[in-house]
């Protein structure tokens, strides 16, 4: 990459200005993420007693270890600060 193809790159990022910036951030109790969220959930809830029932299949190790993951992940981004320069 050139001398001047850098400069327009840089010369672009620098002008550079966001049209739309959201005012704050969407909240997981406006309706609309609300019954997404709950629909999911008793979607899971279905097909977990489905599984269950019918084929006799209890929660494994794997499934286990997910929802230990999941867990981790959201406390790591709840307790980790990404500084910013």
């Amino acid at each position: 990459m050139t001398n001047e193809e850098k400069k327009k790159i840089r010369i672009f990022v620098e002008e550079y200005q966001p049209t739309e910036i959201p005012e704050k951030h969407p909240s997981v109790l406006e309706p609309q993420t609300l019954i997404v969220s709950i629909l999911m959930g008793m979607l899971g809830i279905i097909i977990g007693l489905e599984l269950l029932t019918r084929a006799g299949i209890t929660p494994n190790t794997s499934i286990i270890a997910a929802i230990i993951v999941m867990g981790l992940v959201i406390w790591l981004c709840d307790n980790w600060t990404i500084s910013k320069g």
